[in-house]
């Protein structure tokens, strides 16, 4: 299958290996040429390194170095050095030299440290004890303790010497020099000046010999150096001068007592170098420019025929983009770019589709909401930044009686009136509900509404942010209650009617109570009266019995006073839950009704040891106490037959409320009725003489303030017991 990019790469590959064979060729034929003119520059020293006997003295060269580090090895050399015998080393080196001179090494020399030789040795075969001979190569081997390699030469021979450190344990004890003088043949190249110490010896560029026999040529060779460069060369630096088209690189050769005095000069002619280079650099850049032409040619070609189908699946990308999900790609082809086409097909085809089936579903979502948000039998009112009606549905127009067209782009506070019935300025309350529910909060709260004929509509409002694309809407539920508060307050009007009723259903025992209360007062107040008659009859009445009979008139008055207060205080309604003590509103009734209590003989034991506060309604709570007091009272009458019996209160604090236990000595509570049917309205064991409603009125009265009221049996009697909540206080 052809590849696209592969033929691309392959080619611009073989473009690549084609630009450096040719760049390379060049190169290499740029070099053999300068290699040739370098092969006919050193044509002569060429000759002079593959002379056999040249290679011979080679030989003897390298000798050298490997006979004096065996020597320096030997024990027995290093001890007779180290004791300075010169008669021993010399018979040891005069039979070595004679061995050794078949190589061609001639020179056998020991040198001490303070630069004294122990021995010298050459052919023919002498000695020659202490010579002093301070030579600059044997005074750099005592300086730095390391081996020296060199051509000395003096007037009359050229040597070429080698000098070893010896060693004795570790410490420097001189030097052994072993040399060797240069044959006939050798000289016979560079002894073409014997004429004096001002020799110069020049190889030329087409190889001839020139021979300069003063000083002066020396300068005229370096007219164009410097004073310095010459007196470099006298000390021994090579030098290497750089003309227009000449190269000159003097190497001074060392002399027997450490000067020097020949030099050895060679000479280039870089013409037909530099011709060279000049060619080679041109035709390297030409080359250069050639490749780059062809490689803009290939990267043209290879662009156009690359980007084509990409700039098209560019062109398909940005429609896709732009949401034209429906335009196809239409490239067919077997490379890579026919590979990504089909692919971003294939993920056009599934986003295509993804997307007609979100838009179906977000339209029968939409749908639904719709059905929902209009067939809501609740208001539903969408409201934007500025609280205007941005939407609403028909239970909210009917509710308030408008148009859903007419209440966009109201408020609400346009349907409210000026002050809410709670209490508040509608403008100030509803924002602070605003700003709670755009913090985040679900705001449940009630909100009177005024419709188009002016009636008031009474509605529980949810308010919470909506937050729809980044926008701070809300969204408003209406519940419309004005029926609901009526019938709750239809109902609190039957409860407090019921409530009336049975608290004058009690009034009957309550008059009877405080009949029995004031029979005794009124007897008292009889009998004053007859005292200040008969007093008064008989001339006795002082001003001091006037005054204790209006004390005792007083006493007794007071007395009645405060039970008609305590009767009145019963039969007043509470409307608002409040904190009261316990103990002391059970007092209360036992005030009221113990004058009938103790006609009918019948006992009440009432324990509380410490103040209880509780939140409730203290009147309806008395009317409770005063109703299970009164059923417990006829319970123990019906039953004893007027022989009496006992009630009992108990008021304990159990965990967060306070428990209250009234037990009688009467019959019970008939099984049947326990333990819930007791308190159902009109629902009497008393016959006729009962109205039914007073154990539901005290159920209803404490499940208001969150009590309970229940009722069981005990071994001797009925037992209902009450818990109310204790004061958060």
């Amino acid at each position: 299958m052809t590849n696209r990019l592969s033929i691309t790469f392959k080619i611009g590959f073989s473009f690549a290996i084609i630009g450096f064979i040719l760049v390379s060729l060049l190169t290499l034929k740029t070099n053999r040429d300068t290699r040739e003119l370098m092969a006919q520059r050193d044509d002569i020293a060429t000759q002079i390194s593959i002379d056999p006997v040249f290679r011979r003295e080679q030989v003897v060269f390298n000798l050298l170095e490997s006979t004096a580090q065996q020597i320096t090895a030997n024990p027995q050399v290093t001890q007779l050095l180290y004791e300075r015998d010169s008669e021993a080393l010399s018979q040891i080196a005069l039979p070595a030299l004679d061995q050794m001179s078949r190589f061609g090494i001639d020179v056998y020399m020991f040198h001490l440290p303070d630069g004294t030789a122990l021995l010298r040795a050459h052919a023919p075969q002498h000695t020659d004890p202490e010579i002093s001979h301070p030579r600059p190569m044997v005074n750099d081997v005592h300086h730095h303790q390391h081996s020296v390699t060199g051509i000395e030469q003096c007037s009359e021979i050229v040597a070429y010497r080698h000098i070893e450190p010896i060693f004795h344990e570790g410490e420097y004890i001189g030097a052994i020099e072993l040399g060797t003088v240069l044959g006939k043949e050798i000289l016979e190249i560079w002894q073409r000046a014997v004429g004096g110490h001002w020799s110069l010896f020049a190889l030329a560029e087409d190889g001839a010999e020139l021979l300069h026999r003063s000083d002066e040529c020396t300068r005229e060779v370096c007219a164009s150096a410097h004073q310095e460069i010459i007196d470099d060369m006298r000390h021994g630096k090579n030098v290497f001068l750089e003309l227009r088209n000449y190269q000159i690189q003097f190497i001074p050769l060392q002399s027997y007592c450490g000067e020097y005095q020949w030099f050895l000069q060679r000479s280039y002619d870089n013409s037909a170098i530099i011709s060279k280079n000049r060619q080679q650099i041109t035709s390297t850049i030409m080359t250069g420019l050639l490749i780059v032409a062809l490689y803009s040619a290939l990267v043209y070609l290879v662009l156009r025929y690359l980007l084509r189908p990409l700039g098209e699946l560019v062109g398909k990308a940005q429609l896709w983009a732009k949401g034209e999900l429906n335009r196809p790609v239409q490239i067919d082809s077997a490379d890579e770019i026919g590979t990504l086409a089909k692919a971003m097909e294939s993920m056009r085809r599934e986003i295509y589709q993804s997307r007609e089936q979100l838009l179906a579903y977000s339209a029968e979502k939409e749908q639904s909401y719709r059905t929902l948000f209009e067939h809501s039998p609740e208001g539903v009112l969408i409201l934007d930044h500025q609280l205007r009606i941005v939407d609403c549905n028909s239970a909210a127009a009917k509710m308030l009686g408008e148009t859903p067209s007419r209440m966009t782009g109201r408020t609400p506070l346009d349907f409210s009136p000026i002050r809410q019935p709670v209490g508040g300025d509608s403008r100030e309350r509803f924002p602070y509900y605003v700003q709670k529910a755009l913090a985040g909060e679900i705001c449940r709260f009630e909100w009177t509404y005024r419709d188009t004929e002016g009636d008031d509509i009474i509605a529980e409002v949810i308010l919470s942010h909506l937050g729809i694309h980044s926008r701070d809407n809300l969204l408003m539920l209406c519940r419309n209650n004005t029926q609901l508060q009526r019938l709750e307050q239809e109902k609190k009007m039957q409860e407090f009617t019921l409530i009336q009723s049975a608290k004058m259903a009690e009034i009957g025992s309550i008059v009877g109570s405080i009949a029995h209360q004031w029979r005794q007062p009124l007897n008292n107040l009889n009998i004053i009266a007859q005292s200040m008659q008969m007093l008064h009859e008989s001339k006795e009445l002082t001003e001091k019995e006037i005054n204790k009979s209006i004390d005792d008139i007083t006493q007794v008055l007071d007395f009645m006073t405060e039970t008609i207060d305590s009767f009145t205080d019963f039969f007043k309604p509470s409307t608002t839950v409040t904190v009261f003590e316990l103990c002391r509103s059970v007092k209360r009734v036992l005030d009221v009704i113990q004058g009938q209590m103790s006609s009918d003989k019948v006992q009440v034991e009432f324990h509380c040891h410490q103040p209880v506060q509780v939140e409730g309604l203290p009147g309806e709570f008395q009317q409770v106490i005063l109703n299970l007091l009164n059923n417990a009272r006829e319970a123990i009458i019906e039953q004893n037959h007027g022989d009496g019996g006992h009630i009992t209160i108990n008021i304990d604090m159990i965990d967060n409320r306070a428990m209250l236990r009234i037990t009688d000595s009467g019959p019970g509570i008939p099984r049947e009725l326990l333990p819930d049917k007791l308190f159902e309205p009109f629902l009497t064991t008393k016959g006729d003489q009962g109205t039914g409603i007073g154990l539901a009125m005290s159920r209803t009265i404490l499940e208001k303030i969150n009590g309970t009221i229940t009722a069981h049996n005990e071994a001797k009697g009925a037992c209902f017991v009450i818990t109310i909540p204790l004061a958060k206080s």
